[in-house]
């Protein structure tokens, strides 16, 4: 929350009295309200900065009828407290696990979901095929509505050849991390998780690179939730949606995820 504060001018004129030195008196004490004044609305200031948390936002998805919520580790780490917005209603969820290594969290919503995402069965995704990147970037400028972006894998491995990651084309923006990589079939293929810095490779490299994003594989997920004993669904990926149709299911299982620390 900013705080904005008209300072009121605070001036003592000795109307109708010549004696400079009650003039200089009045000029004093005029400045030192002023001065206090200014004081008193400054402490208010930094005790009302003090008081609010900073909070951060990123993405997330119901993985089952439970109200299990998968988003990234970096979403949730260090949150005295963590809410979910989802198709407008704000709902109380607590952290059950973070994976710092694998940066994946795992939530527990307050609430059952009326719809929830399938991890895809079958084969694993391929170099090539189609994705649509789902989050909520750049919330304090944009919409408050869900947002995707289409593209496509571009490698099976990301930074330095790990494998963990796949390399992907769809844009990604600060709040798309934690949301659901959804294949052609509307089904989850991955969790977006980190975009390259333009700014370092530029330095590095003298050009600026495009499009270069990255999301941790579902089967690493997939894991994360065996090991904890958690349910979860899959589906066939053998029947495309249209664009449209995988954005309505998204709506109804991908989540605002708000930490206050």
């Amino acid at each position: 929350m900013n705080i904005d504060r008209e300072y009121g001018t605070y001036s003592v004129k000795a109307d109708g009295i010549e004696t400079s030195g009650l003039n200089m008196s009045f000029s004093i004490k005029g400045e030192c309200v002023k001065r206090r004044k200014k004081q008193l609305n400054d402490d208010a200031i930094i005790e009302e900065k003090r008081r609010k948390p900073s909070a951060s936002t990123g993405a997330g998805f119901f993985i089952n009828n439970q109200g299990h919520i998968v988003t990234n580790g970096h979403v949730v780490k260090d949150c005295r407290q963590i809410n979910t917005l989802h198709q407008g209603s704000k709902v109380s969820t607590s952290l059950i696990t973070n994976d710092p290594r694998n940066d994946l969290g795992l939530l527990k919503a307050s609430t059952r979901p009326t719809a929830i995402a399938y991890f895809r069965s079958g084969r694993g995704i391929r170099a090539g095929e189609d994705i649509l990147a789902f989050g909520y970037p750049l919330k304090s400028v944009l919409s408050d509505e869900l947002k995707g972006a289409k593209g496509m894998i571009n490698a099976l491995s990301g930074l330095n050849n790990d494998t963990r990651f796949m390399q992907m084309s769809a844009p990604v923006q600060p709040g798309n991390s934690g949301g659901p990589l959804l294949d052609q079939a509307g089904n989850v293929v991955g969790v977006v998780t980190a975009k390259m810095n333009a700014i370092k490779m530029a330095k590095y490299t003298g050009d600026i690179p495009q499009n270069v994003n990255f999301a941790l594989k579902a089967s690493l997920v997939r894991d994360m939730l065996e090991v904890k004993d958690i349910d979860y669904e899959t589906a066939s990926s053998k029947r495309e949606l249209k664009t449209v149709d995988i954005f309505d299911k998204a709506k109804k299982f991908t989540v605002l995820v708000k930490c206050l620390q």
